[in-house]
């Protein structure tokens, strides 16, 4: 889910590449920026500090910050991205600076597959189904150039998270030696979460290599239904016991909020009574204490994936797979980057 911080970087380079804050022209200033937004200053300083990284600001010290002259390249690949996206979808900000892109969805490029088959193309997959992959083996066949976006499938070229090394070291700091392995909650992986089988592996390979005692009793993976009454029985396995779980690592951020809501009905909190390891923030729960939680940095696969269309344009053709990885955080904001915002 979005953060704060990403929140006013995506409005703010949003505006930048639309024009409303030309190349050569001074941003508004931190104050009206924070009223505009709604952010405290050390949300915003982090905002401009990231695109001061990347290279759409720079700062004068007296003066203010500046939109960096110099527009982007032209590519020669015309890019098609295929997926979800929108303001409220966290993926999608990664194509942020890639300027004109074709947006389709997975039923959309289906039905008119031959106009992307071309070796002059460039097709993303955003997060695609194991049904696409029929697709991707016919544009592969026309000569197109593909990349996968969190999916790894065959020797297609991906970009992926190392989820499971920041599961590690989260269950690490939320576990000591040899003791119990945390509680596990997660949906039951099908065809809609391709991903999860590769997580709940994670999640045993991370607790043997920790020496953590596993105890397949309070590992809760089941098909969750809408109404989520399945944690009543969960409020029984992990809190209605004479030693109530203190240690829980939920799979799937929309679950956190069910299992903070049944701890409360055996008159147990987070934070005090039990901490909770989870992937990603959500608003309805990001100001909890005792959640640590394990995000995706869409800053690097934005990096990575102008890395892969440079290799197109200078016709490398090397294998490209690259493994991100998830940042492990106590609060839900990102880590501060270095870089002169001037003081107002």
């Amino acid at each position: 889910m979005f953060t704060k911080t990403h929140s006013v970087e995506q409005s703010l380079l949003r505006e930048i590449l639309s024009g409303v804050y030309p190349p050569g022209t001074k941003i508004p200033s931190q104050t009206l920026l924070m009223r505009k937004y709604n952010v405290s200053r050390t949300t915003l300083l982090r905002a401009l500090r990231q695109l001061t990284a990347e290279g759409y600001l720079h700062g004068q010290r007296g003066s203010g910050t500046f939109v960096n002259a110099g527009g982007k390249k032209k590519r020669n690949y015309p890019v098609t991205v295929v997926g979800m996206h929108g303001e409220n979808y966290p993926f999608g900000e990664i194509f942020s600076e890639l300027g004109q892109v074709n947006w389709q969805s997975e039923a959309e490029i289906a039905s008119h597959l031959d106009d992307f088959a071309h070796p002059h193309s460039a097709v993303i997959w955003l997060l695609p189904a194991p049904s696409s992959i029929l697709m991707m083996e016919y544009l592969h066949r026309r000569g197109v150039r593909q990349l996968l976006i969190n999916r790894d499938y065959g020797d297609f070229d991906c970009i992926c998270s190392d989820t499971g090394t920041a599961l590690r070291a989260g269950i690490g700091n939320l576990c000591s030696k040899n003791s119990r392995a945390p509680a596990l909650i997660a949906h039951r992986q099908d065809n809609r979460r391709p991903y999860l089988s590769e997580y709940i592996i994670s999640y045993y390979e991370a607790c043997t290599s920790l020496g953590l005692s596993l105890s397949p009793e309070l590992n809760c993976c089941m098909d969750f239904s809408p109404a989520m009454t399945e944690f009543r029985e969960i409020g029984k396995r992990l809190f209605d016991r004479p030693d109530p779980v203190r240690k829980i690592v939920v799979l799937n951020f929309e679950l956190v909020l069910p299992t903070l809501m049944s701890a409360l009905s055996y008159n147990l909190q987070c934070g005090r009574d039990f901490r909770i390891l989870t992937l990603e923030v959500s608003p309805g729960w990001g100001d909890v204490s005792g959640i640590q939680s394990i995000c995706h940095d869409y800053r690097m696969y934005r990096r990575e994936v102008n890395l892969w269309l440079k290799s197109l344009e200078n016709r490398k053709i090397k294998h490209f797979r690259h493994f991100i990885p998830r940042l492990l955080i106590d609060e839900p904001h990102y880590t501060d980057f270095s870089g002169h915002i001037p003081d107002e």
